[in-house]
């Protein structure tokens, strides 16, 4: 649990395999891992987000998948874990934990059988490598979310969003933005403003 725990910390909000998970913690059997991370999902400490297929509306499993700790006090237990201290380059992954965090309570319904299997919060990369953090189906509808803890946005900063889905939100540090379809505001915000 240490060394995965480690690997989990080092890998926020970058996709894994579970067979990349394996090694990096010791070189342990691959399916080993995938239960490990099963049994904090379904504990409610991290949650596990699928690749998004885009043609099929629904998660790719066979995709690498991205781990988050539900909660930054979780990252916090996870370091402790794993004898890291706490880096502060983590917080804008940690910032993108929560918002998939608060996403998650909005558009899933299943929540009560823990964290390992959502249908409606994902994560999409495209064919070069380009990824939004967020796609999130709601009322039948994707919605991209980009999020980008800083106090500066430019246009490459969505320009994934932008030509892979038309439409999306770009959420920063303190930036208010609206440009054909794509609209930036501050995470406090959107978190403010969710039901």
């Amino acid at each position: 649990m240490r060394d995965i725990s480690r690997r989990i910390l080092a890998s926020l909000s970058t996709p894994l395999s579970w067979n990349g998970l394996a090694q990096d913690a010791g070189g342990i059997a691959a399916n080993t891992a995938k239960e490990y991370v099963q049994l904090l999902a379904d504990s409610y400490l991290l949650y596990i987000l699928e690749f998004f297929n885009k043609s099929r509306k629904s998660a790719s499993p066979n995709k690498n998948r991205k781990l988050y700790p539900f909660d930054p006090l979780i990252y916090l237990v996870l370091a402790q874990i794993a004898n890291t201290t706490f880096d502060h380059r983590a917080e804008p992954h940690l910032i993108e934990g929560v918002v998939g965090e608060a996403l998650m309570r909005n558009t899933e319904t299943e929540l009560f059988e823990g964290f390992s299997r959502l249908t409606s919060t994902f994560y999409w990369r495209s064919t070069r490598d380009k990824e939004v953090d967020f796609v999130v189906l709601w009322n039948g509808e994707e919605i991209p979310i980009e999020v980008k803890y800083q106090s500066r946005i430019s246009p490459s900063d969505y320009t994934t969003i932008k030509r892979s889905f038309g439409k999306g939100l770009v959420l920063s540090k303190d930036v208010f933005f609206q440009e054909n379809g794509i609209y930036g505001l501050p995470v406090a915000c959107f978190l403010y403003l969710l039901p």
